[in-house]
């Protein structure tokens, strides 16, 4: 089960909110304004849970390659924005911003780079926050680099399973139970 698939499975369970998952082109004006226009019930919150990776050294990164990630991050918070001001909601979360942006990571800049904007941006709102996660090591991602790949275990270190556990905790000392 993926990560995104453990987080609506959460938060379906929950009776104090709607929760309802649609799909459209973040980043264009139009298809956003459709989506918020057809609501129900006036939009309390949203969750940015856009995700694009298009890893590759700095040195080799093309423009689209960046505007690729940059789009899926700030061109989706950006339209969503100027359509649905976000301080006039209740709360608005960035989901998921990532370690990346405050530590770096190999290859991918241009995702460190859309989170660092995206954060910097929300920055000025009350109600709006960036949730930075941990890896989690047994899916996704992490679950295919694990094995074959060493580049990563800074990362690795500060992960934590599908299940909600810390697979490295007694040998982190900085991980507190």
């Amino acid at each position: 089960m993926t990560l995104a698939k453990l987080e609506v499975a959460y938060l379906e369970k929950r009776h104090d909110f709607v929760l309802r998952i649609e799909a459209c082109d973040a980043t264009s004006s139009f298809a956003t304004s459709q989506l918020v226009q057809k609501l129900e019930k006036p939009l309390g919150g949203a969750i940015l849970m856009s995700l694009v990776l298009s890893d590759g050294l700095f040195a080799s990164q093309t423009e689209a390659g960046f505007k690729k990630v940059m789009d899926a991050k700030w061109g989706a918070l950006s339209t969503f924005n100027a359509v649905r001001p976000i301080k006039d909601l209740d709360f608005f979360i960035i989901s998921f911003s990532s370690a990346a942006s405050m530590l770096g990571n190999a290859g991918q800049s241009n995702y460190a780079a859309a989170n660092s904007v995206v954060d910097g941006f929300l920055r000025k709102f009350s109600n709006a926050f960036s949730v930075v996660l941990p890896g989690i090591s047994d899916l996704g991602y992490f679950a295919k680099i694990r094995e074959s790949s060493t580049a990563h275990t800074i990362l690795l270190s500060w992960s934590m399973t599908s299940g909600g556990t810390h697979p490295f905790a007694s040998q982190n000392p900085f991980f507190l139970t």
